[in-house]
This record gives structure tokens, sequence and C-alpha cells, in this order.
């Protein structure tokens, strides 16, 4: 992030294919392709990986952000980049920014001050293949998941960001891969 930080105001049009939420895990469930999304967000991509790298546990966006608002919201989402662009939602989290400080009270923002929050992603086990890369999208909407703040924000990405990965370390003993199971069964949608 440059000196004077780099700023996102998302549309507040709905995301893209975002996937249904507490999908099962059929492919209709799951997100599509996010470049429509990234398109509408901050993004930012670490170098290619040279072998695989698998996650498990929680991904944490720490940003230093202002915004030019009372209220906003910052929603970040790591992906993973394919060779050919492709971009495929590994997980996402999000922050009501009044609620910095805990959600058992409601701060206002003071306009243009930066603050230091932590984006806690949804938990994860993936394995990114070597020749791809990470992204990380950050964005000031996420309609229809997020419910909008009063006045669209406009927010400021400051110097001191950064993203921590729970990377598994390659010497970590495995379990032995469970038994196959069978396509599972679920009733048919109403």
């Amino acid at each position: 992030v440059g000196a004077g930080g780099l700023q996102v105001r998302s549309p507040e049009a709905a995301a893209a294919d975002l996937g249904h939420w507490g999908s099962f895990g059929g492919p209709i469930d799951l997100a599509g392709d996010q470049r429509p999304n990234d398109g509408q967000a901050l993004c930012f991509d670490l170098p290619v990986a040279t072998e695989a790298v698998e996650l498990l546990g929680f991904p944490h966006a720490r940003l230093r952000v202002a915004a030019d608002r009372r209220a906003a919201i910052v929603a970040a989402r790591l992906c993973d980049v394919a060779p050919d662009g492709t971009s495929r939602l590994v997980t996402l989290g999000f922050l009501d920014l009044t609620h910095r400080h805990g959600h058992d009270r409601v701060e206002a923002l003071h306009p243009g001050e930066p603050c230091s929050v932590d984006v806690a992603l949804n938990a994860v086990a993936y394995r990114l293949p070597a020749g791809h890369r990470w992204r990380l999208a950050v964005s000031s909407t996420y309609w229809p998941w997020i419910w909008p703040v009063p006045e669209p924000a406009t927010l400021t990405l400051h110097p001191g960001s950064s993203l921590e990965l729970p990377v598994l370390d390659p010497g970590t003993p495995t379990h032995a891969p469970p038994p196959h199971f069978a396509e599972p069964e679920h009733a048919a949608a109403p």
C-alpha cells in the first residue's frame, strides 16, 4: 500500500456470483469466477506459489483503514488465482467498522481517521496448487450478504495492512485418508 493509501468505493449493486449462503458443497452452490467482484475491490496478489501451499484455520486481514463516513463495512475475500486468471473464492470475512472494538458496542468512526482492524475470515482447509497465487480482495460492500450502511462509504487502506495465512507446516503429520464415502444424499429443494 502506497504512502497515501489506496481507496475503494464498491458499488451497492449485488455482487456477481457469490455462491449460496450455507452451501452443502454441491457444484451449483459454489461461487463462480470472482473476477467481476475483484474488479470492484482493491486486489493484492501474492507471488505465484512454486509449490503447493495448504491452509488450515482462520486467515486474518489486518487492515489499517479509514472511511469518509461515520459508518462503514469492510469485506475481505481470499481467492485462488489460477494461471489462466480465473479467481476462485476460498474464504471471506466481514467487519462492520462501528464494531471495531467489539460486537458489544457500536462506536461511530471519525471520518478520515485511520484505525487498525482485524477482519477474521471464515475457517478454511484448502490446498493452493503450485503455479497458482493468493489474492486478497478488499471491498466496501458485499450485498446481498451484508446489509448496506446508511450512506455509501469510501475506504482508504493505509500502509501497515497485512494478511496472515494459517499455513499448514509441511512437516505436520497427516492422518490416513478417510474411507471412501458414496455421494451425499439430500432431499429435493422445495
